[in-house]
């Protein structure tokens, strides 16, 4: 059965409905139809689809953790990450990913997957008991970029710079990355994609298992990035705003919406929590809680917008 995962204005619609469902169901309880239409959204609260395997690859990449590269069902190829560490990256890669998408983020398809053990690559990095497991999946397409030190060359070019469509975003995304401690994205390491739409081009945010310092939501408390661990601190940044006249309305404006897509998530918390599959074997209650009293808590708040200020202030 595949799931699909809604998006932020589909998935605060649809709990509107539900609730308003909920209520005229305990208002009209001998209608046993609103009842079993009550079950049947329930049943469907799930978000995110799950796609099979269909044939053999021998495509390994060699970034961290080693993911592979499948064709499923869907007849699409998939980026999979899988259970070589732990199950708890696989969950940082799902949480980061919702987010982004409730961020308004541009971020690649997401989906869990289920790999045959004959599909596996030959590969001595690649064991079969990686895959006893969902995996996580993010959807390949052969047009998109990863971004790295190559770019700067072509962001000189103000007709080039002119093209991207989302120039903001990679501010947006150096405040989604303070938020949430994700210690893997940086100037030497992008973790961004650049994705032509039309004759214009779009930066894409993927790879999430470093979130939260590299460790377990809650485990420990949270500390803010390392300026060199700051996507706003690098070359690029300069490039794309120092000489933007507009850049102090630009960074307002982020974090006026970061107060407001840091809440949208806090609503969509319980239902993206409940997208972790149980074979990762991951208590989602403890989860939940811990981000709760972490990222989503008054104090942290506050030191990541002032941070975010700081840096834009210092560095552009």
């Amino acid at each position: 059965m595949n799931l699909r995962y809604r998006s932020g204005k589909e998935l605060s619609d649809f709990n509107k409905a539900l609730l308003k469902l909920k209520n005229f169901k305990e208002q009209n309880k001998s209608r046993d139809i609103l009842l079993i239409l009550y079950i049947w959204i329930n049943i469907n609260r799930l978000m995110i689809e799950i796609h099979h395997s269909i044939s053999k690859t021998e495509k390994v990449f060699d970034s961290g953790g080693n993911p592979i590269l499948v064709e499923c069902e869907d007849l699409n190829l998939w980026v999979c990450k899988h259970a070589r560490t732990s199950p708890r990256l696989l969950s940082n890669e799902l949480l980061g990913s919702s987010f982004a998408q409730l961020w308004d983020l541009s971020t690649p398809e997401f989906c869990l997957l289920e790999i045959s053990d004959d599909h596996l690559p030959l590969s001595n990095i690649i064991q079969p008991v990686f895959f006893k497991k969902h995996c996580f999946g993010s959807y390949f397409n052969s047009a998109d970029q990863v971004i790295d030190l190559t770019i700067i060359p072509l962001l000189r070019s103000t007709s080039f710079r002119n093209k991207i469509a989302n120039k903001s975003d990679y501010l947006k995304i150096g405040l989604f990355d303070i938020w949430l401690a994700n210690e893997d994205r940086h100037p030497l390491h992008t973790n961004l994609l650049l994705s032509p739409r039309g004759k214009e081009y779009i930066f894409k945010v993927f790879d999430h298992d470093a979130l939260f310092n590299q460790n377990n939501p809650g485990k420990y408390p949270l500390v803010l990035l390392d300026e060199e661990c700051s996507l706003i601190t690098g070359e690029i940044s300069k490039l794309l705003f120092k000489r933007n006249k507009k850049l102090v309305n630009i960074v307002n404006e982020i974090v006026e919406n970061f107060y407001l897509c840091v809440e949208k998530c806090l609503q969509n918390l319980e239902n993206i929590v409940a997208c972790i599959p149980d074979s990762w074997l991951i208590d989602r209650d403890e989860i939940y809680n811990a981000l709760i009293l972490s990222i989503f808590s008054d104090a942290w708040l506050k030191q990541c917008e002032n941070y975010f200020r700081q840096l834009t202030q210092s560095y552009i």
